[in-house]
């Protein structure tokens, strides 16, 4: 059985999103454009490893760049 990965992002200290690809990208296109140019950091769950996503453009550009439309 092949499981999604998930993905946890923080802006300081405090939990914006955690879950699927689409569902991270689409929180964390909301708080960079709403909240601004806060540092936030995004990892992986099952290892813990950083990962950075281009937030640049719409929801759908970015969503496509990472094929997580579905």
């Amino acid at each position: 059985m092949n499981l999604p990965s998930t993905y946890t992002t923080f802006a300081g200290n405090r939990k914006i999103v955690s879950g699927e690809l689409k569902t991270v990208l689409s929180a964390l296109k909301q708080h960079l454009d709403s909240e601004g140019a806060d540092t936030v950091l995004t990892f992986i769950d099952c290892t813990g490893q950083e990962v950075d996503f281009d937030m640049r453009g719409t929801l759908e550009e970015v969503l496509g760049r990472y094929d997580a439309a579905d």
